[in-house]
């Protein structure tokens, strides 16, 4: 804007207009005011039922971010946070400065991984039960899945075929109690799953409309391990946006869309548009076949009741739960996250949510990004 400016005329002491003042340009956000209020309030009243459960001493936050899968436009974005009084606010900015293991919902990412290498082949069988590699403790499931495809791994969200994809990327082959050993260098398949990550968005820049944007934390020790556990989502941190644009870039057949919070800007002057923001595509995936794998397993978790009671509700979607693990003062605790679009047919919503120092270990709450997720697809769903 321009400040209007005035000097006193000489002779009648008058102050005289030499500059007219004017406003700045309008700027029009993406933000759905009601569609941000209704997320606000729902995960306020939320965080505020659980907040005195035993357990939830370590609770950091809860991350939410809607963006319309065929644009890139931010719906809305929510960072809940608690001050020291207790005492609820929004801090949006904080999604993009801070990031957290999330687990499991990265597993679209590396089903397809593994079918684009040609590791594994759609519906290859593999049983899901403890892997004993020595030295090590035995790694599981959340529980024995038995028989699994690349599609009920997804469903079901097993980390044993997560495990496999990352010993054949690797060259490697699993012997019960024997060491893990690669043919391949580990530095090669750790580059190798960081590219097809970023891909999708993880741990790449989302190229945010805003000043401040971090990566989020990458891993640097490399070992067999480690590379398993990247397979699941427990060794690079993302934050809720890069979350959204991996699961938006499922949504819409392999777009990545840069995210954007600034619709236009307007000269209030003349009324004339000065910057419009359009759809921008990042990168395509290729793999269109293995895309829609990825596409279907998340559908089943839905339909299938393992993403939460989907099937019961009038539109159809598309979901994946994550559950990861971090230490604090050597006591374990668990941060939660969600995926989702709907619907399947034509998305027009992906959220992603990360509920950051959810619990301690030693207690087992529902993930509470699904359960706003319930209620907050309702409320987009039903109010278009």
């Amino acid at each position: 804007g321009i400040k209007t400016l005035h000097k006193e005329n000489p002779v009648t002491g008058e102050l005289e207009e030499i500059v007219a003042g004017r406003r700045g340009h309008d700027l029009y956000l993406t933000i759905d005011m009601d569609l941000q209020e209704k997320v606000e309030g729902i995960l306020k009243k939320h965080w505020n039922s659980i907040k005195d459960q035993p357990g939830r001493e370590k609770q950091h936050g809860l991350d939410y971010v809607i963006t319309n899968p065929q644009t890139g436009e931010i719906m809305s974005i929510v960072g809940l946070r608690q001050d020291s009084k207790g005492k609820l606010y929004n801090a949006p900015e904080d999604i993009f400065i801070e990031a957290f293991p999330v687990g499991s919902v990265v597993k679209g990412a590396t089903v397809y991984m593994g079918l684009e290498e040609g590791v594994i082949k759609p519906d290859e069988v593999i049983v899901d039960k403890p892997m004993h590699i020595i030295g090590t403790q035995p790694r599981t499931s959340w529980t024995n899945l038995g028989e699994m495809t690349d599609l009920t791994a997804l469903q079901r969200s097993s980390n044993i075929y997560m495990f496999m994809i990352a010993i054949r990327l690797g060259g490697g082959n699993y012997i019960p109690n024997a060491p893990l050993n690669f043919t391949k260098p580990i530095n090669e398949s750790f580059d190798l799953m960081r590219n097809y990550f970023t891909q999708f968005g993880l741990g790449s820049e989302t190229l945010v409309d805003y000043p401040r944007k971090e990566l989020g934390y990458k891993g640097s020790s490399q070992n067999g391990g480690l590379l398993l556990e990247f397979s699941i989502g427990q060794y690079d941190n993302y934050n809720a946006l890069q979350l959204n644009q991996y699961m938006a870039t499922i949504a819409n057949n392999g777009y990545r869309l840069k995210p954007f919070l600034v619709k236009e800007i307007r000269d209030s002057h003349l009324d004339v548009p000065v910057l419009e923001n359009k759809p921008t595509i990042l990168n395509e995936l290729e793999g269109k076949d293995s895309l829609a794998r990825v596409q279907e397993g998340f559908r089943l978790c839905s339909v299938r009741g393992d993403c939460g009671p989907w099937s019961l509700k009038s539109y159809t979607s598309a979901a994946k739960t994550g559950t990861a693990q971090y230490y604090d003062g050597g006591v374990e605790y668990r941060n939660n996250s969600f995926v989702f679009y709907a619907p399947v047919e034509e998305p027009e919503m992906t959220a992603s949510c990360i509920h950051s120092g959810a619990y301690r270990a030693d207690h087992n709450y529902s993930n509470l990004c699904r359960t706003v997720t319930l209620e907050i697809a309702d409320v987009y769903m039903n109010f278009e």
